[in-house]
């Protein structure tokens, strides 16, 4: 497999750099390590964000923790919908 890992999708140049290489790539981070998942909104906005600024080739790696909530069910949601919008 040839691929390309990058952190953070927050930066522009970073957007950029997901964008333009022509290997695949694998973000991570996109929750910012637990930064961005005060709200239900803000979780959205992160995984709207990350898809927004890879290709249909690329994939996201998200970090979860189940205990003190089903994460992994709320975060396969919202993915589901972002993606089901975008068309």
């Amino acid at each position: 497999m040839n691929c390309s890992c990058q952190t953070g999708i927050t930066g522009s140049g970073r957007k950029r750099n997901l964008n333009l290489s022509a290997r695949q790539v694998l973000a991570y981070k996109v929750l910012a390590a637990g930064r961005r998942v005060s709200t239900p909104l803000e979780i959205r906005g992160s995984f709207e964000t990350a898809f927004s600024n890879i290709k249909p080739t690329d994939a996201v790696i998200v970090g979860m923790y189940q205990q003190l909530n089903d994460q992994l069910g709320q975060n396969c949601s919202i993915v589901r919908d972002v993606c089901s919008r975008k068309g």
